[in-house]
């Protein structure tokens, strides 16, 4: 019993040798807890409908409710700008590139082109 857990010992410690289990040790590691999460919106319709709130607000008036009867123009036409941003944005998204192979789906690489990697870079599930 004691020559098994001998050679056990021995050869997890073998084993850990091999895969350079040290090395794991001076890697930093991740912090648990609170991470910082991905600021961007996850689709053109999220930012349409910001803006799209922007613009009802000053339509219905809701910013001389909230005191801020001066800057109404200002936030529509910002709000305006987001429409457009996010109207744009949704023309160049790019299509899904999935496939099925033995009743499982693949999605395909990501095209390289300029639009599609601006895209990318705008929205997080992309």
């Amino acid at each position: 019993m004691a020559d098994d857990s001998d050679r056990l010992s021995r050869e997890v410690a073998d084993a850990l040798r091999q895969a350079h289990a040290e090395e794991l040790e001076r890697l930093p590691r991740r912090r648990r807890g609170w991470t910082l999460t991905d600021p961007r919106p996850s689709s053109p319709s999220q930012v349409m409908i910001a803006g799209g709130v922007l613009l009802v607000a000053r339509l219905f008036g809701v910013y001389t409710l909230l005191g801020l009867g001066a800057l109404a123009p200002t936030l529509a036409q910002i709000g305006l700008i987001i429409l457009i941003i996010g109207f744009v944005t949704w023309l160049i998204r790019p299509p899904r590139r999935e496939m099925y192979w033995r009743g499982r789906r693949i999605e395909l690489e990501p095209s390289p082109s300029l639009s599609h990697r601006l895209y990318r870079l705008l929205y997080r599930d992309a």
